[in-house]
């Protein structure tokens, strides 16, 4: 009688580690393509909205400084507080 056994759990750690990291470098990419298209705030906001929600969380909200929207071209129209919001 003989008997083998061999431990793969490193191996399997190895793997799953791996597949983390895909999966963040597969959302980094995303986030690079698809988030500051445009020099729009509530624009970005809402890009990098959707570029979280479905991977990150159910639900995301992005606040935009009154500083920032201070600093919008002239002729845009005033605004208090920017907020996008996306859910799944």
């Amino acid at each position: 009688m003989a008997a083998s056994v061999i431990d793969v759990t490193e191996r399997h750690r190895a793997d799953e580690d791996a597949d983390r990291s895909r999966r963040r470098l597969a959302l980094i990419a995303d986030a690079s393509a698809r988030v500051g298209t445009t020099l729009e705030v509530e624009r970005t906001a809402d890009e990098l909205a959707s570029v979280v929600v479905p991977v990150l969380a159910d639900i995301a909200a992005v606040d935009v400084l009154d500083s920032v929207l201070a600093l919008r071209r002239p002729g845009a129209p005033e605004e208090g507080r920017s907020c996008s919001a996306r859910s799944r």
